[in-house]
């Protein structure tokens, strides 16, 4: 379980000498000069009575503004001018947090060299290197990790920068960057028991699915969640009572599963319906069963993967008797995917190359899909089972 955030260093230090009221009309007009880039227009907005450490009702000031549109050239001329490098927005953000959400890696650069804490929670606990991962944003995600980042900071729900990145964008190349974090932990669960593998499940990211599996995420793992109990179950497992103890090692892994609390990635994709990430996921148990020699995990049975793939065979026969047809001119593996929620994009993360192939090829009108007879598309539908 990973540890809740500290309270935030800025929450306790002494309150800082309140700035004069600006109008928030006004300090939107500073913002607009500054994301410009011009600082000509900040000038002119100064000449015009607003100081540039003004601030709207939000409390953001324009080095927050030039951090996040990235006009690092600015930011020295805010902060000689009076803007406090420390000052944080009513969210909690400071100024490299907002560099971090937008992506800009020289913004936050610069603002860690002149001292801002590259790990400063916002109010909901999240830290710079959490909303960057959650917008997919992998070179600031890097450039935060090389400035000391801790990637095993959570927020008050316990999500790590890790669950963020698989439940927000699920960018693989931040999953990746993350993952190799010393301080990351792949299977790091929330308040709710749920790994960063369950929220890219619930979130429908299946590039993110397939990237925390190649970084090591355990499939098994079952959330702890129940109506109206916060946090994951605390007492004794059955195989350290002594009723555990009179049961053979078969049974008792039995009556582990029957009692288990909460659901695996692959419940969640069952029952959210989501197909393509079923599919992924039933592939991984059965490749861990075959090195293993023994399943690692007891799926429920998978009825629906039959009925599946008989309304599939029905569709594509009536098709291809009607001469035409959008489903009887793609790969029968491709519209295999694109019948069971996937996309071309899933064919190809999840190793299906001649099903997106097939589906260019249909697209384009060239190949010789079009020409597949039924027994063509049963005999490829028979290599899904």
């Amino acid at each position: 379980m990973a540890v809740l955030p500290a309270s935030s260093p800025s929450a306790l230090a002494a309150p800082a000498e309140p700035r004069p009221k600006t109008s928030h009309a006004d300090a939107l007009a500073l913002f607009d000069a500054v994301a410009s880039g011009s600082l000509d227009a900040v000038r002119e907005q100064q000449a015009r009575g607003t100081p540039l450490d003004a601030a709207d009702d939000g409390g953001r000031t324009g080095l927050m503004v030039a951090a996040e549109a990235g006009r690092v050239e600015l930011l020295d001329t805010l902060l000689a001018e009076g803007c406090a490098l420390r000052d944080a927005s009513a969210l909690g953000w400071t100024a490299l947090t907002y560099a971090a959400f937008a992506g800009n890696v020289d913004a936050l650069r610069h603002l860690a060299a002149r001292g801002l804490a590259v790990d400063e929670p916002d109010v909901s606990g999240a830290t710079p290197l959490s909303w960057a991962a959650a917008k997919g944003h992998a070179p600031a995600v890097r450039a935060l990790l090389d400035l000391g980042a801790d990637a095993s900071a959570c927020d008050v729900h316990g999500r790590t920068a890790l669950a963020h990145a698989a439940g927000g964008a699920g960018d693989p190349l931040t999953i990746g960057a993350l993952a190799g974090a010393t301080s990351c932990d792949v299977n790091a669960r929330d308040l709710f028991g749920r790994t960063p593998l369950i929220a890219a499940v619930l979130a429908n990211r299946p590039h993110a699915v397939d990237a925390l599996a190649k970084a090591g995420a355990d499939t098994r793992l079952a959330d702890a969640y129940v109506p109206g109990v916060v946090g994951p179950p605390t007492g004794p497992s059955l195989a350290s009572t002594s009723a555990g103890a009179e049961l053979t090692d078969e049974e008792l892994a039995a009556a582990e599963l029957a009692s288990r609390v909460g659901k695996t990635a692959l419940d969640y994709a069952r029952e959210r319906n989501v197909k393509h990430i079923e599919r992924y996921l039933l592939a991984l148990a059965d490749a861990e069963a075959d090195a293993s020699g023994a399943s690692v995990v007891a799926f429920p049975p998978v009825e629906d993967q039959v009925l599946v793939r008989g309304r599939m065979r029905a569709k594509l026969a009536r098709q291809a008797e009607g001469g035409g047809g959008e489903a009887s001119a793609v790969g029968a593996a491709g519209a295999g995917h694109a019948l069971t929620g996937g996309s071309e994009d899933d064919a190809l993360i999840f190793g299906d190359e001649d099903a997106a192939g097939d589906a260019d090829s249909a697209r384009d009108g060239t190949g010789d899909a079009g020409a597949r007879s039924v027994d063509d598309i049963e005999g490829s539908l028979e290599d899904l089972d």
